[in-house]
């Protein structure tokens, strides 16, 4: 049998080497729920969610946003993870956005195709980034 002890100490290692940061989104207790429902306050360590909506691009609908790097160091890496919600409150899919080289205090203007039907919702929950 296989010692799967040790996946934990190769993931943090992995972490740890290439400065990845796994962190997870809390809303703002403003927020409200329903379509397009107002997300802007959220807060994480370096990043702020100034915006996000739900919005209809050439292409069809998108969660559009804007996030501010609040560190001092240029970010490499962020990525915005959102969890699509029917009109029941249930997940039925997810989508997000990446980029690269956010400077400091920029402020990164970020969309995300909405490719499922029956989307009510969003909810933002998580953002990776790496310096």
């Amino acid at each position: 049998m296989k010692n799967w002890k040790a996946i934990p100490m190769v993931f943090s290692a992995v972490v740890f080497l290439f400065g990845i940061e796994l962190t997870a989104c809390v809303p703002s207790t403003n927020a409200k729920a329903g379509p397009g429902a107002d997300k802007v306050g959220w807060v994480d360590e370096g990043l702020r969610i100034l915006e996000v909506k739900r919005a209809d691009a050439e292409t069809g609908p998108v969660i559009r946003g804007a996030v501010l790097n609040t560190s001092p160091r240029v970010l490499s890496y962020a990525e915005v993870n959102i969890t699509l919600i029917d009109a029941i409150g249930r997940p039925i899919s997810t989508t997000s956005a990446c980029t690269t080289m956010v400077e400091p205090q920029a402020i990164w203007k970020w969309e995300a195709p909405v490719y499922a039907e029956g989307v009510a919702d969003f909810q933002v929950v998580s953002v990776v980034r790496r310096y």
